[in-house]
């Protein structure tokens, strides 16, 4: 990518890290018997955001000019799939519960950036979807609507 490019993704996802930390704080509190609040995941997530962004500043500005001019070019139509599931996903979410609609996020995703490969994509979206609340609701015993209402 070029650098230009490569420092304004940067700079949407610090600001979009930052986001999601002032957004955890107005998350309500620890529910009850619960160890954690619902706010732990959009907090730690904001701050993973923000550290990465500022990785890949420093990886950019590091970054030989010529290096740069032999970057790859932008795959626009992978990005704008990938950008039109994740606000899919934020738009399912609560109708469709957890593990639907990551399912189906990760899987659009996986088929986006490399297409082929089916199988592979649905077992590890399955895996992950899953895998995430086993984790999250049964073993750090967090709440989590992981199914919709209609099943």
């Amino acid at each position: 990518m070029s650098r230009r490019f490569d420092l304004g993704a940067a700079l949407v996802f610090f600001i979009i890290g930052t986001a999601f930390m002032l957004g955890s704080r107005q998350l309500s509190g620890a529910v009850y018997g619960s160890s954690i609040s619902s706010g732990t995941f959009p907090l730690v997530f904001g701050w993973l955001l923000m550290g990465l962004s500022a990785l890949s500043v420093f990886e950019t500005l590091k970054k030989d000019k010529v290096e740069a001019a032999e970057a790859e070019p932008l795959f626009l139509k992978r990005f704008s799939i990938i950008a039109v599931a994740c606000l899919a996903y934020v738009v399912l979410l609560e109708p469709l519960g957890y593990v639907i609609s990551t399912f189906i996020f990760l899987l659009v995703s996986f088929q986006a950036m490399h297409k082929g490969d089916l199988w592979k994509s649905v077992v590890i979206a399955a895996g992950f979807s899953l895998g995430i609340v086993i984790l999250f609701v049964y073993i750090l015993k967090g709440s989590l609507p992981a199914w919709p209402s209609f099943i």
